[in-house]
């Protein structure tokens, strides 16, 4: 594959991996409040006051998962690309011809 469609791939890839974290509950004892995310905790339900929208959604610690997710996902293609490339670079053995018996 080329390039450019290596990064969209990590892009999308990234994406899903940080949508994906907002299933991970991060909360650390605070009272009234669940959040979710990791690295950065994007995604904070209230339940004190659940007959609000008791969601919300912090845009820049979104922002800053993504990217980061984005890169983890970046990394992890260069590495394949290059381990790949590298095992399939084999240079080939000369043989020497054997010599005719006479």
């Amino acid at each position: 594959m080329k390039w450019p469609a290596l990064l969209v791939i990590g892009v999308i890839a990234g994406v899903l991996l940080a949508l994906l974290t907002g299933l991970i509950n991060t909360t650390s004892n605070v009272v009234g409040a669940e959040w979710y995310g990791f690295p950065f905790t994007w995604l904070i339900k209230m339940m004190l006051a659940p007959q609000y929208y008791p969601w919300t959604i912090q845009y820049l610690q979104l922002v800053a998962d993504l990217a980061v997710w984005i890169l983890v996902s970046w990394a992890i293609i260069f590495v394949v690309v290059y381990c790949k490339k590298a095992t399939t670079k084999k240079t080939p053995v000369r043989r020497r011809a054997k010599r005719k018996r006479k």
